[in-house]
């Protein structure tokens, strides 16, 4: 839209994965409290963030949206 493109590439796959796992898990923060907000986190990261590098190494490996969603549901 503005020609400017962010390029973050020579980052590698990898980061981008944990980064993606990360953002996954803070999302399911607000749709799943378990208390208080520090318990919430903690448990948002630790299992939502897992997933999402399991999601993550099956798109990496594979390379197929399909395959990994089908875990997903």
């Amino acid at each position: 839209m503005f020609g400017y493109k962010l390029d973050w590439s020579f980052l590698g796959t990898w980061p981008a994965i944990c980064v993606s796992a990360l953002l996954w898990a803070v999302w399911h923060v607000t749709i799943q409290s378990a208390g208080t907000i520090d318990v919430t986190i903690a448990n948002s990261i630790a299992n939502h963030g897992l997933m999402g590098l399991f999601l993550g190494l099956l798109w990496s490996k594979y390379r197929n949206f399909g395959l990994s969603s089908s875990f997903m549901a």
